[in-house]
């Protein structure tokens, strides 16, 4: 299955959904995660465009850090809240917007979100996930 095929398993990965955008702050996500030393894995879920992709390389040296996967895209929705109830943890980087769809379903689903702290996210939050 699709755990199989991305070399994943449940609990053992850091999950990220999003569009594949500077303002979701995928660089800070990544150098930070990186910086970690965690043992679990970084699942990018996410549509990837070559240049940012290219840039974040460049920045972050993601490539040469195994632990750092860009996944692809789920349009499967009851395959992506799996994806989301078996994550370790959500990281929400999202820093402009309302009321983000992705973060409501991570809320509901995913045990350990962690949100970049702006306001917007702690007004959905609340006391629901770590800043």
């Amino acid at each position: 299955g699709w755990y199989r095929e991305k070399g994943l398993s449940p609990k053992s990965y850091y999950l990220v959904v999003g569009r594949f955008v500077p303002e979701n702050n995928y660089e800070t996500m990544i150098r930070e995660f990186m910086a970690s030393g965690s043992k679990r894995d970084f699942a990018l879920v996410t549509n990837v465009s070559d240049k940012f992709l290219e840039e974040l390389k460049r920045r972050t040296g993601f490539d040469k850090d195994p632990r750092v996967r860009f996944v692809g895209t789920v349009y499967d929705r009851e395959l992506l809240m799996k994806i989301r109830e078996n994550a370790y943890a959500y990281f929400h980087g999202h820093e402009v917007g309302g009321t983000n769809p992705s973060l409501l379903e991570a809320l509901a689903s995913t045990d350990l979100n962690l949100l970049l702290d702006v306001g917007f996210n702690r007004e959905v939050a609340e006391d629901g996930a770590l800043y």
